[in-house]
């Protein structure tokens, strides 16, 4: 059963495979620029959703501030490499970044994202070599969080397939 008509109905597992899903069409782009930017956007999101998926678990109150805001994207960073927030079944996992994945998040997030959510009028070159590097290594940690740390009890077989399918994707296109 959908929403009404005129509706949407959006849930936090969604809106990350979708996010996921989006970072697949934009790194197939043929013009750098473009590909680069909303890349970077759609993954950062991605990721960001994916966190918060897999600290909240079943209640929403484990990513909410004492302002009942969301925790930002840092927090849930290092949330989600805590065994305390992590460890919420017998299956949990929490999350444990090599460097290179440390590295590769604060391109994305960072150097990156932040660079265009907020841009100031100038003229930016980015250097692009490294990039595709950096993307897989972001996947590799929302695939993690998406399939393996066991905290993402709420997406379905349906959800978990199409993640693993634009892990797929994005990674072929970023070779």
């Amino acid at each position: 059963m959908g929403a009404p008509a005129g509706f949407i109905t959006v849930t936090a597992e969604e809106n990350a495979v979708d996010s996921v899903e989006r970072a697949v069409e934009f790194m197939q782009r043929i013009d750098l620029e473009s590909r680069v930017k909303w890349t970077v956007i759609a993954l950062h999101h991605s990721l960001y959703c994916f966190l918060i998926c897999a600290i909240q678990g079943s209640t929403r109150r484990r990513v909410m501030t004492k302002n009942r805001r969301l925790i930002d994207f840092r927090e849930a960073l290092k949330r989600a490499q805590s065994d305390e927030w992590m460890g919420q079944y017998v299956s949990s996992k929490k999350l444990e970044l090599s460097e290179d994945e440390k590295t590769a998040i604060n391109l994305i997030w960072n150097e990156l994202r932040n660079e265009f959510e907020h841009f100031s009028p100038n003229v930016w070159g980015i250097y692009t070599e490294g990039f595709s590097d950096a993307v897989k290594h972001v996947l590799r940690v929302i695939r993690f969080l998406a399939l393996e740390c066991g905290n993402v009890v709420l997406l379905s077989q349906e959800q978990r397939a199409r993640v693993s399918a634009a892990i797929e994707r994005i990674t072929s296109a970023a070779q």
